[in-house]
């Protein structure tokens, strides 16, 4: 009888804790201007990230194994401004044409080589800081890359 009212409670609290990291969702800056401008006004550092969201295999992995992640949205969505310049090729997931404007004029700038994902952490004053790489690292040394960084 106590391993089946564990065996419940255990359930209850893991279910629980997924069910609440499903809701931290990564909050994204509309455009790298306000992204920097929020960057200097709430003295966060600002991570630029360059992707293909629909092509580019180590840019879905990054998505999903940390950008989608609740501990790096937490962690996130505290302490960094960020804005995702993205570069889709289908149809279904076309830009508009002022954020596509957009984009490949910070990839002129940022990304001239053209590779991705790239992911750039600027000071709140607009400097770069690092280039950050993803590895197939968990998002915990993900976050501790930044810290890194931000010190």
């Amino acid at each position: 009888m106590k391993y089946i009212f564990y065996i419940i409670l255990v359930s209850i609290l893991f279910s629980t804790n997924l069910h609440s990291q499903e809701k931290t969702k990564l909050i994204y800056a509309d455009n790298f201007t306000q992204a920097k401008e929020l960057s200097a006004k709430q003295n966060k550092y600002l991570l630029l990230i360059f992707s293909g969201s629909d092509w580019c295999k180590p840019c879905m992995m990054l998505d999903i194994n940390i950008l989608k992640d609740s501990l790096f949205a937490n962690y996130a969505n505290k302490n960094l401004i960020v804005y995702r310049a993205d570069f889709p090729r289908r149809k279904k997931n076309k830009l508009s044409k002022d954020k596509e404007k957009h984009n490949n004029q910070l990839a002129s700038k940022y990304n001239k080589r053209g590779e991705f994902p790239k992911v750039i952490l600027f000071s709140p004053d607009a400097k770069i800081k690092a280039t950050l790489i993803y590895n197939h690292v968990t998002p915990s040394e993900f976050i501790n890359q930044i810290k890194k960084y931000k010190k």
